[in-house]
């Protein structure tokens, strides 16, 4: 069992790195969200009237939304990771106590058969 420990011990400090990692690219792209903001203000201020910079403004607007939903979409895909994860223990621990329990099961199946077949049990 001491190798199941180590391994899951790794794959907690891998998580641990992975949500850091995480958090710092979400406050990267937070932080370039903002600048793509800025320099879609600033040419909004600068714009004489014309729509010719309409298009970069909204081009760096929609950059700025993208860079959010990346990160969104990257916050999910990690959770639906974690809940996969919390799937597979929770199947493996099912099968695990389905195979300790199924055979006392049948012995206390098979020795309530076998007193009902002996007459010392009445079934209603």
């Amino acid at each position: 069992m001491g190798v199941v420990a180590q391994w899951e011990n790794q794959v907690k400090d891998c998580l641990k790195q992975n949500k850091e990692l995480r958090g710092m690219l979400d406050n990267l792209r937070a932080g370039q969200a903002s600048t793509v903001e800025i320099q879609r203000s600033l040419l909004e201020v600068n714009k004489d009237g014309g729509n010719e910079s309409s298009s970069p403004a909204e081009i760096l607007s929609l950059k700025g939304q993208l860079a959010k939903e990346q990160s969104r979409a990257e916050a999910l895909s990690a959770e639906v990771l974690q809940l996969s994860a919390r799937l597979q223990q929770a199947t493996q621990a099912y099968n695990d106590l389905a195979r300790l329990y199924k055979p006392v099961l049948r012995n206390i199946e098979n020795s309530l058969l076998k007193m009902k077949q002996d007459g010392s049990v009445t079934v209603q």
